[in-house]
């Protein structure tokens, strides 16, 4: 047996000392029976100190890797290898802990050599030559995004030095600031994309980067959505966390993917002539909507509805801005160039201006903390007095702010604003005019191309915000130099959302300051879902099918859960792709009961109860098949969809009900009659409702809605009573149980309805109501 050895166990010393606890004896604060507390207090103050510390000590003494030292918001359930995703101050500690543990001594780097050394050397020689055309101010040309080889890259960059050296800028249209900023605006045509930074350009190429998008990229998981790569959710869990700062709080999104375009006009007839063509006032605009209210609801191309989009009309510049769902962009700016030839100019801004959309009861009082005016005014004082309340309902949507402010970044921590002095009342600042809170030069500043180019004239990068935070005492709270300003605009959307407008490199600055805000949460587009979903209110495009936009997001949901299923083995499916063979079960099958609906209008009630199941007969004249029960109107159904599948994606079997439509008036009498030889009906009319269940239960997507009946059957003749489907369906932490949003066949919405989800046998009764 060896000799044991002399030298203690440093890892077992460590641990048990963390774990011991100093303590000293004093009694004197025990007298007659009676304990003094502030004596005893003070005399135990060295062991209550001591157990705090001994608690930390134990806490750390069993992380053995760096990762389970990081904070809660940083940790993942599989932590990256690659110390560039682990806080600076944590990097060294990681690299010694991944070095070979057998000798401790580190594992041989791998040295590149030949081809890949060639490669290498190539490629940091291309962007050297990039970081110098950035230092002469410009950016490298669109050519260098082509499939080029390497050699042919360095060559158009060494062209593009030697021109800008030699003072040929006319063919660079885009000048940098000392940051890196540029205005990318395209005048009746679409803006070219931002190219971002030669080492990440290639992955831009088809799915443009937002302002913010390397924060989210190591936060968030994203998707590749209408030419954007855009946040989906956190990678943590924040759905009751999500819920609990949408009524105390406030949640942020990334909203600079929609996109905004200005439209530049020569007097105010053109202005209230080119609203009234694209918003919903088609004989007259309200004048409010020309001194300051901003428009959030529907727009037209036409006569037809393509979605919900904001309007701005600014009457001292004679511009008007746009800003819809970027699904709805490109056919929207070509429209609107149509309508203003002759009249004016169309800017596309969707690259030159971002925004930030926030939520919550303290949404105003979070961005009050980091927005510092450039000058005192009386709309200083009304943004101040309006932030300090933390509940901004009372506040009517529509209702805007605009101003300067300095950059945030030049103040080290978010700052509460000095209490109000202001004599008027609340209510009476809320109903003051527009001068009262927008001021002219900051919309001018935010819509004229060159004003946003100099904005970001004094803009600062870290490394020279460093400088000058090393300069200034640690007590102070802001550096002494506040150069420049950054034009800003605030408006309360339709759905209780506010939305920040702002020049599009200004995002990423306010974005970092506004998440050091306590009150603070971000989410991602499935949390402005569930948001919308907790207030009964529908998300655009998935709760839309009505819309070209919503149908071909359910298809598109469609087929991704169809890649899902059939990857799935046979043991592990729970349900069928077709429900008994007719009604997908994949998604909201809206092809299936628009023909439904139109088909038992035209089926006598003899027909609409024989529920047997019978040989099929077909006529002799055209070899059509009969319909002498249900079952051969659903197989008729689920023929024409086999028969032409192209046919259900590329036209839209929905429309919103209306009610001055003579079609939609007929089919609520059940008066339409149907050609069955023809394979496109008419578009059948639906409402949207919200609908809670009366029983306990649970509401998933894609879930049926049945019209009410006292003995519902639970085979394939259940179809008949099918009204609609559920577009969004989850449990509500506001109510306490599930709710959803709908859609469901006009002629038919009233009374309770039967909820049956997918894969399920049980039908629940639920309350319904009109959105």
């Amino acid at each position: 047996m060896p000799p044991k050895s002399n030298q203690f166990n440093k890892k077992k010393t460590k641990l048990y000392n963390s774990r011991a606890i100093r303590s000293q004896n004093s009694d004197k604060d025990f007298k007659d029976g009676i304990l003094s507390v502030p004596q005893f207090l003070a005399s135990r103050e060295f062991e209550i100190k001591a157990f705090e510390l001994s608690q930390l000590n134990t806490k750390y003494a069993s992380s053995t890797r760096v990762f389970q030292s990081l904070p809660r918001s940083l940790r993942r359930r599989a932590a990256s290898h690659n110390v560039k995703r682990i806080p600076k101050r944590l990097r060294n500690k990681a690299i010694r802990e991944m070095q070979n543990s057998i000798n401790g001594v580190p594992a041989k780097k791998h040295h590149p050599r030949g081809r890949e050394l060639y490669r290498l050397r190539t490629t940091k020689k291309l962007l050297r030559l990039a970081s110098k055309i950035n230092a002469l101010k410009s950016v490298p040309t669109a050519e260098i995004n082509g499939k080029l080889k390497l050699r042919q890259k360095i060559k158009i960059l060494n062209e593009q030095i030697k021109e800008l050296e030699d003072g040929k800028t006319e063919n660079f249209k885009e000048k940098l600031s000392n940051y890196g900023s540029c205005d990318n605006t395209g005048i009746n045509q679409l803006a070219p994309k931002p190219r971002g930074k030669l080492k990440y350009s290639q992955r831009q190429r088809e799915f443009v980067w937002l302002p913010t998008h390397i924060w989210h990229a190591k936060r968030f998981h994203m998707i590749k959505k209408w030419g954007y790569q855009i946040p989906l959710k956190p990678t943590q869990k924040c759905f009751k966390a999500i819920s609990r700062a949408s009524k105390s709080g406030c949640i942020i999104y990334e909203g600079s993917f929609n996109g905004t375009m200005i439209i530049d006009l020569k007097d105010e007839e053109s202005m209230k002539l080119l609203i009234q063509q694209i918003s919903k006032f088609k004989k007259k605009v309200p004048e409010q909507y020309f001194r300051g209210k901003s428009y959030d609801d529907w727009i037209y191309i036409g006569e037809n509805k393509i979605g919900k989009g904001l309007i701005f009309a600014d009457m001292n510049t004679k511009k008007v801005m746009l800003r819809v769902n970027p699904s709805l962009y490109t056919g929207l700016f070509e429209h609107v160039v149509e309508l203003v030839k002759g009249q004016g100019n169309v800017n596309d801004c969707r690259y030159s201006i971002g925004s930030i959309e926030v939520h919550g009861p303290r949404s105003l009082n979070s961005l009050s903390q980091i927005f510092h005016f450039t000058e005192a005014s009386e709309i200083k004082s009304n943004w101040i007095q309006i932030s300090q309340h933390k509940d901004t309902s009372l506040i009517p949507a529509g209702t805007t702010f605009a101003f300067s402010i300095k950059d945030p970044r030049y103040w080290k921590h978010p700052v509460n604003p000095p209490p109000s002095n202001s004599q008027t009342s609340l209510i009476e600042t809320i109903r003051g005019s527009s001068h009262n809170k927008i001021i002219p030069e900051a919309i001018n500043q935010l819509f004229d191309n060159h004003q946003r180019e100099i904005s970001y004239e004094n803009q600062k990068s870290l490394k020279q915000l460093g400088k000058e935070y090393s300069m200034i005492k640690a007590t102070d709270n802001s550096i002494r130099d506040k150069e420049g300003s950054i034009p800003i605009m605030i408006t309360k959307l339709s759905n209780d959302n506010w939305v920040v407008i702002i020049p599009w490199f200004w995002v990423l600055p306010i974005w970092y300051k506004l998440n050091e805000v306590r009150a603070v949460q971000v989410g991602g587009l499935k949390q402005i879902h569930q948001i919308n979903l907790e207030n009964n209110k529908s998300s655009y495009p998935t709760d839309y099918p009505f819309l070209n936009q919503g149908m071909l997001e359910n298809h598109l949901i469609r087929q991704l859960e169809r890649d899902v299923y059939m990857k799935k083995p046979k043991s592990k499916k729970s349900f069928d792709e077709y429900e008994y063979g007719f009604v997908n079960n994949l998604s909201c099958d809206w092809y299936f009961l628009s023909k439904l609906r139109y088909g038992l209008m035209n089926l006598s009630e003899e027909v609409k109860n024989n529920f047997e199941i019978k040989y099929a007969s077909f006529d002799e004249l055209n070899g059509r098949r009969e319909i002498q029960t249900l079952r051969d109107l659903f197989v008729m159904i689920h023929k024409s969809r086999i028969e032409n599948p192209q046919l259900e994606i590329t036209s839209n079997p929905l429309v919103i009900y209306n009610g001055k439509n003579e079609l939609h008036q007929n089919f609520i009498k059940q008066q339409v009659k149907i050609d069955y030889t023809k394979e496109k009906f008419p578009a059948l009319p639906v409402i949207q409702i919200k609908l809670q269940l009366q029983t306990k239960g649970f509401i998933t997507d894609h879930a049926r809605i049945y019209e009410y009946t006292k003995t519902p059957t639970n085979d394939q003749f259940q179809f008949k009573n099918l009204i609609g489907f559920v577009t969004s369906g989850a449990y509500n932490l506001t109510l306490g149980k599930p709710s959803a949003v709908g859609c469901v066949s006009a002629e038919l919405a009233k009374g309770p309805i039967l909820i049956k989800n997918v894969g399920s046998s049980r039908f629940l009764a639920a309350n319904w109501e009109k959105i």
